[in-house]
């Protein structure tokens, strides 16, 4: 579960310890399941539009997720690279842990960010 407000997350009931780049971007993809996100647009979401860095910044986040969410990067189960665009989450809002059907529950409240979920 993400708990925004909290900047916390849990995966079957333990405290997943993320960085805040990577907490940034799970909540951006997790925001919109299934939504593929240009590294460009994440970018900006998670570093912030005056960023000058290199967009593939992006994938180290990524792999760490990943990794601290014990994904595998060959068959990902959240976060999934969208040849050609970018990435995305996949699942459905409130879906992720194992006491779901897709076995994660995002349980996100509504975006801090106006006119977006």
């Amino acid at each position: 579960m993400v708990d925004r407000e909290a900047r916390e997350v849990r995966l079957d009931g333990a405290v997943v310890a993320l960085t805040r780049s990577e907490f940034d971007l799970l909540v951006a993809l997790a925001g919109r399941p299934g939504r593929a996100w240009s590294r460009y647009e994440l970018v900006t979401r998670v570093q912030g539009y005056d960023y000058d860095g290199y967009e593939r910044t992006i994938d180290a986040h990524v792999k760490n997720l990943r990794r601290k969410l014990g994904d595998d990067p060959r068959q990902p189960r959240y976060v999934v690279t969208v040849p050609g665009v970018g990435l995305q989450a996949r699942g459905q809002a409130g879906c992720l842990g194992a006491r779901s059907p897709c076995g994660w529950r995002w349980g996100l409240p509504a975006s801090p960010w106006p006119g977006r979920r």
